[in-house]
């Protein structure tokens, strides 16, 4: 397809214009065929093997992240369940939400929040993205405790790391850092309810 970086970045540029001109059609949830038809500027039916269908479904999460600076719009990674169960009769609930979007791996088109208020699927995909990031702070944290035992870091580094993560959390790690309060000695580390600061 490309190879220079120069024309890789003009392709995902005319993909990001080719999602943007669907969502003005109405179109908020295009999947891979019907960006690449929108990009060629005619429908196509392309066999599943098609090295376009695969190099584009590989480009959909940075799509969604490019897009989503450059336009100021909410994406979410849509799965092939959702094409063939629930584009025509919309999930109603976070259960059936959960099987339409993925982390990327299997990405088969991109949802397009678009003011579209209360949605299972945007909800079940902040729901997946809390639990990524409550995992990785959590697996964080183990790592810490577990170098701390090892003798990899004294309580000192330990505090400070800790601190380094609380003092930049999202508000969906937030309770986890707050449960996660731990005196390792020489630092303690403020409670929830006590100012942000190391003794």
């Amino acid at each position: 397809m490309t190879s220079t970086p120069q024309e890789k970045r003009a392709y995902e540029n005319l993909l990001c214009d080719a999602v943007m001109a669907l969502s003005r059609k109405g179109v908020n949830d295009p999947n891979v065929r019907e960006i690449l038809a929108q990009l060629n500027n005619h429908p196509r039916s392309w066999p599943e093997s098609d090295g376009h269908i695969i190099e584009t479904r590989k480009k959909l999460p940075g799509l969604k992240k490019k897009l989503e600076k450059q336009a100021n719009i909410s994406i979410a990674l849509l799965s092939g369940k959702y094409y063939g169960r629930y584009r025509d009769q919309p999930p109603t609930n976070r259960t059936e939400a959960a099987q339409c979007i993925t982390n990327g791996r299997a990405a088969q088109g991109l949802w397009i929040l678009n003011g579209r208020p209360r949605n299972p699927i945007w909800q079940a995909w902040l729901s997946m993205n809390i639990n990524n990031g409550v995992g990785k702070v959590s697996k964080g944290l183990h790592g810490i405790d577990k170098a701390l035992d090892e003798g990899h870091l004294d309580r000192g580094e330990a505090a400070e790391l800790v601190q380094d993560i609380k003092s930049h959390p999202t508000k969906a790690v937030q309770p986890v850092l707050d449960l996660t309060y731990v005196d390792w000695g020489t630092k303690e580390l403020p409670a929830p309810d006590e100012p942000d600061v190391l003794e």
